[in-house]
């Protein structure tokens, strides 16, 4: 697993990608990193920024040293494997079976998007699979695992300072885990999972109580906490920025609705489950038809098994995956605005990591007769699915590359044009598809060593200290679609280069 992410890793860092909209923005506060520290997230279209920098923190370290955009595909990357490994840990501490099904599971959803998604530093997509380390993570603390609570603030944290969407799924099983953590009932004598020989052995010291509660990894947690979360801290104490206060945190439009968001979870557990739909995360989903939800079975049947059985460990996991599956339903239908595909992408890893609870429940029996067929069965898989994440970052196909191009040809006439000590003020365009350009193009003058300034945009996309000061003389460029470039020439535009394979067009103005 391990030889097939360095081969997705050095496919990512030779990739020749170029950042574009969203994804240039949030190099731009990469590199603030840390001469301009940034305190919160990301821009949203809302008009704040969300909760936490913590991803922009982490992706800066391999930034730093690399210096390319693609190492920002790297550190993406590492953290899915971070995650991955993470969650496999923690599900192998409290059950071997756990351990094989949950890495099968996470590994199943990297293996089933396509390479720019799994690469993407792209906020959203943070949850692709650290999502399932939240759940497990969770039922870690619920055992009592001293690793447990520290794997829970730290991916909780990750996920909600990412993205605000991911909020109500952090919150209820964290609430979760930590009630069952604090019943103090025993276990009873049949909670033993199988070691390495099959043989079943207790969590504690073999007489079916629970371990105590890891006051220490508590206490280590919160310091934890409060270290990831000291940039929110310090904007609410300090800052007059739209985060002031989380209760912005609003989005407009008329909401999904818990109907269509139990729809939203039902395709989760179809017969093909949405999640492994190679374009789930680009489409906008407008309605939601009930499906069969087919998968949906091995979850409950699980806890049955698992209640018959008294294996209290089990039982415990199942009320943390429901838990979590509800809170995909509370998020789906409070989503107003439009359910776009991206808001969604923390559903694949919740619901894999469902079923893998379900499945390990299940398969419990047969391990503990011995299981070695199961286990070479189980390394089979992983050794596929592995070789099918590295492969397909070894075929990725960048959808945006035409419009990359025409960036990195526009950067190219500008830096031929303009000196290292000018000024270069980049005009924002109205359109979407240009602004996402220029974007990408202030991006590529920026790390080009060119001092660059933006005029139209504001300071929650790129930074205030990006802005144009108004009514400074110099030179200005404008990349703009075909359609306003009349208006553009009206305005003392003047045309310096258009695109071969794009509707775009560069122009260039003097301002005395």
């Amino acid at each position: 697993m391990l030889a097939a992410f360095a081969v997705a890793s050095v496919a990512a860092y030779r990739s020749g990608w170029v950042p574009l909209g969203d994804e240039a923005l949030f190099e731009l506060l990469v590199r603030d990193v840390p001469s301009r520290l940034p305190l919160v997230g990301v821009y949203s279209r809302f008009g704040w920024s969300h909760p936490g920098p913590l991803q922009i923190w982490l992706l800066a370290v391999p930034y730093t040293a690399l210096r390319t955009s693609t190492s920002l595909l790297v550190g993406t990357l590492v953290g899915h494997l971070a995650a991955v490994l993470a969650a496999w840990g923690l599900a192998r501490r409290i059950d071997r079976a756990a351990g094989w099904t949950v890495l099968i599971a996470l590994l199943a959803v990297l293996a089933a998007v396509p390479a720019d998604i799994a690469w993407s530093p792209w906020n959203p997509f943070v949850a692709l699979v650290a999502a399932g380390a939240v759940v497990v993570s969770a039922w870690a603390v619920a055992e009592r695992l001293p690793w447990g609570s520290i794997g829970l603030v730290a991916f909780g944290s990750l996920l909600i300072q990412s993205h605000v969407v991911t909020l109500p799924l952090v919150a209820i099983v964290s609430t979760t885990g930590i009630a069952l953590a604090l019943l103090s009932r025993s276990d009873g004598a049949h909670t033993g999972h199988a070691d390495r020989s099959g043989r079943a052995n207790h969590p504690r010291d073999g007489d079916g109580t629970r371990r105590p509660l890891p006051r220490r990894s508590y206490a280590l947690a919160l310091g934890v906490g409060v270290g990831l979360w000291i940039g929110p801290i310090v904007d609410r104490i300090w800052s007059n920025s739209p985060n002031a206060t989380l209760l912005q945190m609003t989005s407009g439009g008329e909401r999904v609705g818990v109907a269509d968001g139990i729809g939203v979870l039902m395709q989760s557990f179809a017969v093909v489950p949405s999640w492994l739909s190679p374009d789930r995360v680009t489409l906008r989903v407008a309605e939601q038809a009930w499906t069969v939800p087919v998968w949906l079975v091995l979850p409950i049947a699980g806890l049955v098994v698992a209640w018959i059985r008294r294996d209290h460990r089990f039982v415990r996991g199942s009320v943390v995956a429901f838990a979590a599956l509800s809170a995909l339903v509370v998020t789906s239908s409070l989503i107003g605005g439009g359910l776009f595909g991206y808001l969604l992408v923390q559903d694949g890893a919740v619901a894999a990591v469902a079923i893998a609870i379900g499945s390990a429940s299940l398969l419990q029996p047969a391990l503990l007769r011995g299981g070695r067929p199961l286990t070479a069965a189980a390394l089979v898989v992983v050794i596929a699915l592995s070789v099918g994440v590295g492969a397909r970052q070894l075929v990725a196909n960048d959808r945006d590359a035409p419009r990359a191009a025409v960036v990195t040809q526009m950067a190219a006439v500008i830096e031929q044009r303009e000196g290292p000590t000018d000024r270069v003020v980049v005009q924002v365009p109205g359109s979407d598809a240009a602004q996402e350009l220029a974007a990408g193009l202030l991006v590529q003058l920026e790390r080009d060593g060119l001092d660059v300034r933006l005029r139209g945009a504001g300071p929650t996309k790129i930074g205030a200290h990006r802005l144009a000061e108004p009514g400074r003389g110099g030179s200005e460029w404008l990349l703009t679609d075909d359609s306003q470039v009349d208006d553009a020439r009206r305005d003392g535009w003047v045309v310096v280069a258009t695109a071969a394979e794009h509707p775009m067009t560069l122009l260039r103005r003097h301002r005395g």
